[in-house]
């Protein structure tokens, strides 16, 4: 993938973020090789919330987010 393939491209995140509710927001996106399956040729996953400052219960969001911390198996979670 050159930088004039990537030049040619749709406006992603414009056209995504215009059909997200407000509260959620694509900030970025990135070129794969052709014939790559997100769902399965994908060897691992990273995702970033943020939250706006207000009326939230940091001891208890750490609490819950600490037991996605790690290695685990969501298969169950997996349409077959």
């Amino acid at each position: 993938c050159s930088i004039e393939d990537v030049n040619d491209e749709l406006p992603y995140l414009q056209v995504l973020n215009a059909v997200l509710p407000p509260e959620i927001r694509a900030t970025a996106w990135c070129p794969v090789e052709k014939g790559f399956n997100a769902r399965f040729a994908c060897t691992g996953r990273s995702y970033r919330y943020f939250f706006s400052r207000g009326d939230l219960d940091i001891p208890a969001m750490k609490e819950a987010a600490s037991y996605l911390i790690g290695e685990h198996d969501f298969r169950n979670f997996c349409k077959t």
